[in-house]
């Protein structure tokens, strides 16, 4: 059993061979830690695990030459089939955050850091590399990985030059031959400082790949924010900010829309860069007004309870205040209400009337407009 006590334990290009195939073969460290961080000019700094047919969670506990614990995680959930004694071999180095291009040297056998599209993704790599190499295997085993960084290796605190996003980091793997496997897959806990990766069953080279800062600031333009419903009025929405858009709710993926609202809706569009991995919403709102009509009450009622005209109030669609007052015949107060929509369903103090008669009214409302309205007049009420 390897036990890391209170000293780093520096390769200096060598390899340290773990023979026993068990987890606790490395003990977990106190404060000490593994330092792998040799570039290859250099030699790697490797640390070759004979793990053989094994399973369980392995811990690379590398670290950095200024203190920061970074192990390498490999938690092996099928057990690989063996040519030989199958070993897992793994080193890793910091690149240079002062050398044109970012992040070199590169690994033996990588000749670039592009993306998909081909262009030079190195400013949104994590400053380091690690080497997975399993030996000995006609099948590889499967693994979840954790790859752990620390924060100088992406920020611009050691005077890198990245631009990241943190919390974008994913794992980003060498295909072996002449290109990087895209997309990135995995997911950055930044509090931890690790970047998890499930079901791994193909090793290699391996850095972390993130997203630069969004720069993407998306806008909408509407011809009006305001119709009125019965008009026919067709809007005009334009986004910008963007190279592609989409539109909620519609899923059109223009850059304008045209829309017809027949309530008042909220139209939203996120914009996104012409890598996919930037985007921003915006959001404009389309006022769909009623048409208000005149104000009216009816001549007649019959409270019955049968479901036609057993109310008597005010019809008008746009009235935002209201003080309702019915009198019978004697001029006593027997109805009164200021909420808005509300009736009068024939009822007194004294409980359901039902008495046939003519009431007064008298109505001061205000509708949305500011119009204000002071009507007085008589209703009967019939059974």
């Amino acid at each position: 059993m390897l036990q890391l006590k209170n000293s780093p334990f520096d390769l200096n290009s060598n390899t340290l061979i773990v023979t026993n195939p068990l987890p606790a073969a490395i003990a977990a460290p106190a404060t000490g830690y593994i330092i792998s961080e040799t570039n290859p000019s250099a030699g790697y700094g490797i640390v070759q695990w004979d793990i053989t047919n094994s399973t369980g969670n392995y811990v690379y506990p590398f670290g950095t030459f200024g203190g920061t614990y970074i192990p390498f995680i490999c938690n092996i959930t099928t057990a690989g089939v063996q040519s030989g004694t199958g070993n897992m071999a793994v080193a890793t180095y910091p690149t240079s955050v002062t050398v044109s291009p970012n992040n070199s040297p590169y690994p033996t056998g990588v000749s670039n850091l592009d993306d998909a599209s081909g262009n030079d993704a190195s400013l949104i790599c994590l400053d380091r590399f690690w080497i997975t190499t399993p030996n000995n295997y006609t099948t590889a085993p499967a693994a979840n990985a954790s790859f752990s960084y620390a924060d100088s290796e992406w920020d611009n605190s050691g005077g890198s030059t990245n631009t990241i996003v943190e919390d974008s980091l994913m794992a980003w793997r060498w295909n072996g031959t002449t290109q990087w496997i895209n997309p990135a897959t995995g997911t950055d806990n930044p509090s931890a400082n690790n970047v998890a990766v499930p079901s791994v069953n193909t090793f290699s080279i391996w850095t972390l790949k993130g997203y630069p800062p969004c720069a993407v600031v998306a806008a909408v333009t509407a011809t009006t924010t305001t119709i009125t419903l019965g008009d026919n009025t067709n809007v005009q929405i334009t986004a910008s900010g963007g190279v592609t858009y989409l539109w909620s709710p519609g899923g059109e993926t223009t850059t304008s829309i045209s829309v017809s609202p027949v309530s008042t809706t909220t139209y939203c569009v996120t914009a996104v860069d012409a890598s996919g991995g930037c985007a921003n919403s915006a959001c404009v709102t389309i006022n769909v007004e009623l048409p208000c009509g005149d104000f009216f009450l009816p001549n007649a009622f019959s409270p019955n309870d049968d479901g036609k005209n057993d109310f008597f109030k005010p019809r008008n669609i746009c009235i935002k205040e209201i003080i309702f007052k019915i009198y019978n015949r004697w001029g006593n107060l027997v109805f009164e209400t200021s909420e808005v929509g509300k009736g009068w369903d024939g009822s007194t103090p004294k409980g359901k009337d039902g008495n046939e008669g003519v009431y007064a009214y008298d109505v001061k409302a205000t509708l949305n407009d500011g119009t204000p309205i002071d009507q007085k007049g008589t209703v009967t009420l019939m059974k």
